[in-house]
């Protein structure tokens, strides 16, 4: 079956906990699959590198969503990236909605929209309602700031416990948008 065609087939879109909840064995299986995808945007410098060990550590933590065909073929996946302002710190101080990523077989299929609204309830489960909830994009990559900007996110100012962690890891300047998605969940509460 096609990825196609396991679209109109209801993709599977599981968040926060009900990805925690799924065997090692099918977490390592989605994360290498989300490893791929999220190559070539490493690549063109518009995300960090994520490894399969991290991934899994923000599936274990709760902050991952993922869009899976019947067959375990990841369409989609997204996840929530904690900012502490130490170490120590108990609760985060905000949440990055980041490694938005669909798979071009699917893409324009409205994958992208699920993702980013269950990954707005797994960010309203948190329970944590003083914390930040944006996104970070590079100034090139129009397509995500299009789409967060359609869903009622708003431009903001970069808080100052998220600093430009994609600068830190190529040590090239890169400009960024930081879209506040706060306005999205005010949205998601009214419904």
């Amino acid at each position: 079956m096609s990825k196609q065609q396991s679209i109109s087939n209801h993709p599977i879109i599981l968040g926060g906990s009900e990805v925690k909840k799924l065997a090692f064995k099918k977490k390592t299986h989605i994360v290498e699959q989300v490893v791929d995808l999220l190559q070539p945007h490493v690549k063109a410098c518009h995300m960090v590198q994520q490894s399969i060990t991290g991934l899994i550590k923000h599936i274990d933590n709760n902050l991952a969503v993922v869009a899976l065909t019947h067959n375990d073929e990841v369409l989609g996946f997204a996840k929530l990236y904690p900012y502490r302002l130490s170490n120590y710190d108990e609760s985060p101080q905000g949440y990055e909605f980041s490694s938005w990523i669909v798979h071009p077989a699917v893409a324009g299929n409205g994958i992208g929209g699920k993702i980013l609204m269950k990954s707005v309830e797994t960010y309203h489960k948190l329970n944590n309602p003083q914390a930040g909830f944006f996104a970070i994009c590079v100034v090139e990559n129009i397509v995500p700031q299009q789409k967060l900007l359609a869903a009622g996110g708003v431009l903001m100012e970069r808080p100052i416990y998220a600093p430009n962690m994609l600068e830190a890891q190529t040590g090239q300047a890169h400009e960024e948008v930081i879209i506040n998605l706060k306005t999205i969940l005010k949205k998601y509460e009214k419904q």
